[in-house]
């Protein structure tokens, strides 16, 4: 068995967009980005307004830069709230959609709505010391008021674009919540 130890990031509910949504919520507007440690993104100062069948949720961030596909990442509360029930990681909404808005524009977005898995991100040369591979599932043990076990956690190997990143946990508000954890805390991942 193989253990070492991992910062949690913590990912509240947020949407990548693709260039062309991008354009018809904000036009051609630059935006500032603040890095949040994760290897491919930014986040931006630009939110929008998501709607679906039973509410609404406000002040959504954008992550930058734009993707191949636009992406709604939520989690089970927000979910919720919105009155959708998006598949776990990949898939379409079944008979909904919801909507991402501006004062500048509004789209409606039924394919990739989900609620991401729990995964941690290594590079290769992490992956290589820890004898890791993408895709294999892991467990995860976080220590503290409300210890738990996360099981099933999905490796992700990443091509580290950004500086700053060195692996880590990523878990939604809702799991955070559940471990009482918060960002930058520490997790020690199991490999059996």
């Amino acid at each position: 068995m193989i253990q070492f130890p991992l910062p949690i990031a913590v990912s509240n509910s947020h949407v990548h967009l693709s260039e062309e949504h991008f354009k018809k919520l904000f036009g051609q507007r630059e935006t500032n980005k603040t890095d949040i440690g994760h290897p491919k993104c930014f986040l931006s100062n630009l939110t929008v307004t998501l709607s679906g069948p039973k509410g609404k949720l406000d002040n959504v961030k954008v992550l930058v830069p734009c993707s191949m596909e636009t992406w709604v990442e939520l989690n089970r509360t927000h979910a919720c709230m919105l009155g959708v029930n998006p598949p776990l990681a990949d898939g379409e909404l079944t008979g909904e959609f919801i909507t991402a808005s501006t004062p500048s524009g509004k789209i409606e977005v039924r394919k990739n709505v989900v609620i991401e898995r729990r995964h941690i991100e290594i590079t290769k040369e992490q992956a290589e010391k820890w004898k890791l591979t993408n895709g294999q599932s892991v467990k995860v043990f976080i220590d503290g008021p409300r210890s738990l076990t996360f099981n099933e956690v999905g490796v992700k190997i990443v091509k580290k674009l950004n500086s700053s990143f060195s692996g880590r946990l990523e878990l939604d508000r809702d799991e955070a919540n559940a471990a009482m954890v918060n960002q930058g805390d520490m997790a020690m991942i199991i490999v059996d």
